[in-house]
């Protein structure tokens, strides 16, 4: 594979194209000066070929005249008539053709920025998920040595380090969600969305340490003195007000975001079309996996220390 493969989404077929009736061609002036040309020429062959203009028989041959003349008109209208609307047809059609094209170009072009965003996101978790794990490891070193509001600024850049990792994860449920969506009923040549629960880094056991040290610090009298003054602070971590909010729910919501996730993956894993029974049960194998590995993390979110 290259290192940029590129994807397409194939446009779908144009439906019926027809002509309204605003659309429909009106008679050129060209087409009416051609048909009183004809008139002109049969009433003058006719005037012509008769040494006498008057009687019966001029009459009549005048009468045969007008009618050839209406005929010819006729046959020469309905010629004009249907070249204008075939040409009008085709350039709507045209237009159509052009119209779904470019929509098949812009969703695939959004489809790709959707796979390459996704693909982001667990060196972005991991990322996150250390400077959680960083900031805990200097609260603990706070809490040895009683420094009390250090050790609560330590709990909340932890806090909002989890809170982001949280906010993470929902990007990227909407990112599989937007992804599933686009090729939903569409033939393309776009893989199955990138990144799964195994590409994820488990963060249970960081908020297991989260936890603890919250824990740590509420039932010491010095430190939980300070933790009262700071718990109705606000705060910018995704999802909460304040930082009581941040700290007592943190857990709570990174599991559901967990789930939610996981539920958006089987569903993404389900919509794939497949041509074979090998290819079938290669993804049913996958998503008893993922299940599995879902119900993992999800239990050892919500274990408590």
């Amino acid at each position: 594979m290259s290192h940029n493969p590129s994807f397409t989404i194939q446009a779908r077929s144009p439906s019926e194209i027809t002509l309204t009736k605003s659309e429909r061609p009106v008679p050129r002036l060209g087409m009416w000066g051609c048909v009183w040309v004809l008139v002109y020429l049969v009433g003058a062959t006719i005037y012509v070929y008769l040494t006498n203009p008057t009687g019966s028989k001029a009459t009549g041959i005048y009468l045969v005249g007008m009618v050839v003349a209406a005929v010819i008109a006729s046959i020469v209208t309905t010629a004009f008539r249907a070249h204008d609307t075939e040409l009008a047809l085709a350039k709507k059609r045209a237009k159509a053709v052009a119209a779904i094209e470019a929509e098949a170009a812009q969703l695939a072009q959004s489809t790709r920025a959707a796979y390459d965003a996704a693909l982001k996101v667990p060196g972005a978790l991991r990322s996150l998920l250390h400077d959680a794990d960083t900031a805990l490891e200097q609260a603990a070193q706070e809490y040895g040595e009683n420094a009390f509001a250090p050790f609560w600024d330590r709990i909340e850049r932890a806090a909002d380090r989890l809170g982001r990792f949280q906010g993470l994860i929902r990007h990227l449920e909407q990112l599989s969600e937007q992804y599933r969506r686009a090729l939903s009923d569409r033939k393309h040549t776009f893989p199955p969305f990138p990144v799964g629960l195994r590409e994820l880094p488990n963060p249970a056991k960081s908020l297991r340490q989260f936890q603890r040290m919250v824990r740590m610090g509420q039932t010491n009298y010095h430190f939980a003195s300070i933790w009262e003054h700071r718990r109705t602070r606000q705060v910018l971590i995704a999802g909460f007000r304040t930082l009581g909010e941040a700290v007592n729910n943190v857990g709570y919501s990174l599991s559901e975001s967990v789930s939610a996730m996981g539920g958006e993956l089987k569903a993404s894993l389900r919509s794939l079309v497949v041509d074979s029974q090998e290819q079938r049960s290669a993804i049913d194998a996958h998503a008893r996996r993922e299940e599995k590995l879902l119900r993992e993390i999800r239990d050892a979110l919500q274990k408590r220390s």
